[in-house]
């Protein structure tokens, strides 16, 4: 085909606007693309509270420990900001049952919190509890317990188990 120079220079000038049009398509789909991407990001609200090496704040008042730094992985395979509030744990639990945060470490597994949790399928640590004494006191053991005071955390996990133990021994 015999394009004559007139119909020549109009397509290359239509091919010009053309190749314009479309590298201004293609910037408007990446910067789109790029402040979407930017927007999506959700925003969660972690619990967290003294349970240290696990979760922890530091000095500077920042939260640290295992549980912190692999939040801080999936956060950033998930597209996640972080937002820490941390507390003891009866509030903790209590933020997380009432909404005011999206995500708490370390709660253990009990069939009446798992009527409105959601737990991981991996646990990431385990721990379990301790019974600790004054240096000269005279427990031995759990049949000694009768009339002392204890102190056990509010609405733990150890605790509903310690004191169905501790009953036992009455």
């Amino acid at each position: 085909m015999h394009l004559s120079p007139s119909v020549t220079v109009a397509f290359i000038c239509c091919q010009r606007r053309l190749v314009r049009c479309v590298r201004w398509a293609l910037l408007t789909l990446v910067v789109t693309l790029c402040l979407g991407a930017a927007q999506a990001a959700e925003t969660v609200r972690v619990g967290t509270f003294d349970l240290s090496p696990l979760v922890f704040n530091d000095a500077q008042g920042q939260p640290q420990g295992l549980f912190v730094e692999v939040l801080r992985h999936i956060a950033q395979q998930e597209n996640w900001n972080l937002t820490f509030v941390h507390g003891n744990w009866a509030d903790s639990l209590a933020r997380l049952q009432g909404g005011e945060i999206d995500l708490l470490v370390s709660v253990s597994h009990t069939d009446e919190r798992a009527r409105t949790l959601d737990y991981s399928h991996d646990a990431i640590a385990t721990d379990w509890g301790l019974l600790y004494k004054r240096a000269h006191s005279r427990l031995e053991g759990m049949n000694d317990l009768s009339g002392a005071r204890v102190s056990v955390v509010r609405n733990g996990i150890y605790t509903g188990h310690f004191k169905r133990m501790a009953e036992q021994f009455d």
